[in-house]
């Protein structure tokens, strides 16, 4: 009783004892809080210290690594890369592969095509032969050559001459199937000699001219002679395709020269049959029904 007494009385000394208790309460609660900053001050350091730096992170790698216990556990994440890195080397070693594959073909290409035998017609020679008393006969040879650089080999043709109202058909242009063709090598260059196909002077012209033709005497009439064949071989480089060429001509302009003795003969290529390997629209059947296994 007498504390509370004392310590509620207005008097000037418990006034100042008053103040003074204030003022002490003020300067602990000050330091109460000056330790609480310092608390989480030293909260936040640690915090701080507790994060990991490079250089624990690393020995805390080589920790886990060095442990025996974790030896399978590495071997397997060792086997997975090296995997990993086996199949990528793998993929780009196919990818190179398929390039050099690609690069070597069309440089084989184009060593074939530059190199290989190419058989092309040039052009039909005409000849006049007497056979008897007034009886003529004419004969067409067709001349071809080996343009290429490189030998063609296996080759083999058929050839025809005759007068027809159109070009002939494809039965009539393939020829006879079943007649021994003995294959022949054409060499660089060079022109095989063909067989003279021979007809009488009306197939050739649709009628007689006899040994001095006038000028104006051969008329053109809806017939007309023409001469076509095929031949077909290889070329010496290995695995390409069987090769064929095609020619159809027919007689056009017929004019006997000045001299009276011989006349000359205009020819006109035909629509079809004038090509080469695949670009003839018959080279599957040729191929099929000619070609040499």
């Amino acid at each position: 009783m007498e504390e509370t007494k004392k310590t509620s009385d207005p008097s000037p000394g418990n006034a100042n004892q008053t103040l003074k208790q204030h003022s002490d309460g003020t300067s602990v609660a000050k330091r109460i809080d000056t330790r609480k900053d310092s608390v989480d001050a030293e909260h936040d350091t640690g915090k701080s210290s507790k994060e990991p730096t490079p250089l624990r992170a690393h020995a805390r790698v080589w920790e886990f690594i060095t442990k025996p216990e974790h030896a399978n556990a590495i071997m397997a994440i060792f086997t997975v890369l090296i995997f990993l890195a086996t199949l990528g080397y793998a993929w780009v070693a196919l990818k190179q592969w398929s390039a050099m594959k690609d690069s070597n073909r069309i440089s084989r290409e184009s060593l074939e095509s530059v190199q290989r035998a190419f058989i092309t017609p040039l052009n039909i020679s005409a000849r006049k032969v007497q056979e008897g008393p007034g009886v003529f006969l004419w004969g067409f040879t067709p001349h071809l050559e080996n343009s290429g650089t490189t030998p063609a080999v296996n080759a083999i043709n058929s050839y025809c001459a005759d007068r027809l109202g159109g070009e002939p058909g494809e039965n009539d242009f393939e020829g006879p199937k079943n007649f021994e063709r003995a294959p022949i090598t054409i060499g660089p260059k060079a022109a095989p000699k063909l067989k003279e196909l021979m007809v009488t002077e009306k197939t050739a012209f649709g009628q007689e001219i006899g040994t001095n033709p006038t000028p104006g005497m051969i008329k053109k009439g809806p017939e007309s002679l023409f001469v076509w064949g095929w031949v077909m071989y290889n070329d010496v480089f290995p695995n390409t395709k069987i090769h064929l060429t095609e020619f159809c001509e027919s007689m056009g302009a017929i004019s006997s020269l000045p001299d009276g003795k011989a006349i000359s003969i205009t020819y006109y290529s035909c629509a079809h049959h004038n090509c080469t390997d695949e670009y003839c629209e018959d080279y599957e059947q040729m191929v099929k029904n000619f070609g040499r296994k």
